[in-house]
Order: structure tokens, then sequence, then C-alpha cells
């Protein structure tokens, strides 16, 4: 048990939650959580940490099938058999490594997923309905995890952002995406504009919400495959890219309501494309 707050091991896991420089140069990411934990593939994972008496509340009541906890348990035992490095930490230490306020008692590192723009291209079906979700400099990491966990839910093929986004791999961004991260395929671009143009000529027709189109989005058909642009929280769309789609729409709103939430926005549109 590692019971000293300047273990290697310690201030490791504080810098691959704290710092993106870290994460993207070791290519490293942090999962925290019993349900999250469950959704990572075993391949992926690299080290597991448990907070002292995870193990004695896992036997004591991890009994049911269905338990959180055992699913834990036997993953983590799995692991072991892997030769994955197991560790467990003190309640002190446990609680330094932790992004979260109330801890559910295990820490993994794992390896970032590896996708490219291309994958997520050739992952849209052909000549059958599918769509990518296009993400213009989102900014908060709870909406994207919840646009990450939508675009699921709506059977998105994919979703592409502009390099200026938050962190898809934020330890916040990561808990909210409650497993979608390692399902559906998600890259970052250097340059969204060219790459708006890279879906285009794949046959994908774009659709970019803006407040000056004139079409409602429930008013389109959104037939064969299709790209949704949904744009920076304050800011909406660039002009650049908004100018790049196919056909721009708007979501009416009443009352003195002056836009949505970007996840909002993003949810409706996807829906609607579906």
């Amino acid at each position: 048990m590692i019971t000293s707050l300047n273990n290697a091991k310690v201030k490791h896991l504080v810098e691959l939650q704290q710092k993106k420089k870290i994460r993207y140069k070791e290519e490293l990411f942090i999962v925290e959580g019993l349900r999250i934990f469950e959704e990572v593939p075993d391949n992926l994972i690299k080290e597991v940490y448990v907070e002292e008496g995870t193990y004695a509340e896992i036997e004591k009541e991890g009994r049911a099938p269905s338990s959180h906890l055992k699913k834990t348990f036997d993953k983590i035992t799995a692991l072991k058999k892997k030769g994955v490095y197991v560790e467990e930490l003190s309640h002190e230490v446990f609680k330094k490594a932790s992004d979260t306020d109330t801890p559910q008692g295990v820490i993994a590192v794992v390896n970032m997923p590896k996708w490219t723009t291309g994958d997520v291209v050739s992952n849209v079906p052909k000549g059958a309905r599918g769509n990518i979700l296009l993400l213009e400099d989102i900014q908060d990491p709870g909406n994207l995890g919840t646009m990450v966990r939508t675009a699921e839910a709506a059977g998105m093929s994919g979703i592409i952002l502009s390099e200026s986004s938050v962190d898809i791999f934020n330890p916040k961004t990561v808990r909210s995406t409650m497993g979608t991260i390692f399902r559906v395929p998600i890259v970052y671009t250097k340059d969204f504009l060219s790459t708006i143009d890279l879906i285009k000529r794949s046959n994908i027709k774009v659709y970019a919400t803006s407040l000056n189109a004139k079409c409602d989005y429930d008013k389109i058909r959104y037939e064969g495959r299709s790209g949704i642009l949904i744009g920076n929280e304050g800011n909406g769309l660039s002009d650049e890219a908004i100018k790049k789609a196919d056909i721009g729409v708007i979501i009416p709103m009443c009352g003195k309501v002056e836009s949505l939430n970007a996840s909002v926005a993003a949810a409706l549109m996807m829906y609607a494309a579906r």
C-alpha cells in the first residue's frame, strides 16, 4: 500500500489529472469511478489504484451479480492475472490523487484510444443514414461530455472537434461521457475548416446552426449522411464555418431567450438528423 503523498506514482496521477500537456505527451489519461471503470477496454488499462478499504467493501457488499463493486472486483482480478499493475492507496493519498469530492475507490491510468479523421468518415455507413457531429471551439468540459453521450444515444457515427476545443480527456469530461469515449470515434483536427471540406467531399451534407438562418431545424429533410455543426457556447459558429456548410438552420426560441445551451442545441440537431 502507498501511504506517502510524495510517492512518484501518486505525483504522476496528480499530473495526469491536472496537466493536459502531460496527458498528450504520454498519451495517457485518468478514469475514475466504478461505472466508467467497467466500460474501459482491458487492453487500454495500464495501472489501477484502489482506495484503502475498498476490497473489504467489495467483499461485504459485492455479492450480488449486478453490483458495481463486484464487477469492479472481477475486472481488477482479471487485470492482475494479465500482469496489469494494481496498488492500494491510503485514504489520504487516494484523496490527493482523486479529482472528485466523493471518490468511489478506483482510479485507472488508461491509454488514449487512437482514432483518425479517416476513421470517423469511414465509420459513416455508405449509401445509408449516418451522421457526424462537428464541434467548433467548445470550451466547457461538462457540455462536451453531455454532447458525447448524446451523440452515442442518437446513433452518431463519430465526433470531430476543432483543436481549440476543451480536452476530451479532461477528468470532468471523461466522467460525464460515462464510457462513450471508448465506443464512439472522437478526434481533434488542426484545420477545422479544411476538415469540413473533407466531410463534404465524402458526400456528407453539412448543416450549421445559425441565428441568421431562415429555415427551422425541424423543417429540413436530413436525407442520407449528415454532418451537424455546433459552435462555441458564447459565440456560436464562426462565420467561416457557417459559410462552409451546405445548409444553415435555426432553432426557434420564444420569449426573450437569445440562445440555447450548446449541448441542448446539439441534442436537438442530432435527433432531428436521426
